[in-house]
C-alpha cells in the first residue's frame, strides 16, 4: 500500500508522534506503514486498524475512530466569504505551515493553533 493510499483509507488509522530521533526511530518505535513529518518534532504515521488493539490505544489514546472527509465544495467557500478573501492579493492566506487541533471531551471544545 502506497502511503497516499494508506492516507485516504478507511482501514487506515492516523497518529500524531514524537519526531524526536528521525525516521529510522519512527520507524523502529511504531513500524507504520508510512510517516509524513511535520517538523523536526512532530511527524503523523499510519497503521493499519486491524493492529488496533488495548496497547495502541493506550499508547496513543483514540476516543473514537474518525472518517476520512474529503475537502470541501467551492460553494461553500464563496458562500462563507473565504474564497474572497483568499483572492486578495496582499494577504496570502492558504494556512500553509499552520497546524490546527481540536479536542472535544464532550464537556468541552478545545482548538489547538500552532505556527
Amino acid at each position: 500500500m502506497t502511503c497516499r493510499e494508506a492516507i485516504y483509507s478507511e482501514n487506515v488509522l492516523d497518529y500524531l508522534v514524537s519526531a524526536l530521533g528521525g525516521t529510522e526511530a519512527i520507524l523502529q518505535r511504531y513500524d507504520p506503514i508510512c510517516i509524513t513529518e511535520i517538523d523536526q518534532s512532530r511527524a503523523i504515521i499510519y497503521k493499519g486498524a486491524e493492529k488496533l488493539n488495548s496497547e495502541s490505544i493506550n499508547r496513543f489514546g483514540y476516543g473514537a475512530i474518525p472518517h476520512v472527509y474529503g475537502l470541501m465544495d467551492e460553494k461553500a467557500l464563496e458562500a462563507s466569504g473565504v474564497a474572497k478573501i483568499r483572492r486578495q492579493p496582499y494577504l496570502d492566506l492558504y494556512g500553509q505551515n499552520i497546524m490546527i487541533g481540536i479536542i472535544d471531551t464532550g464537556e468541552r471544545v478545545i482548538i489547538l493553533l500552532s505556527q
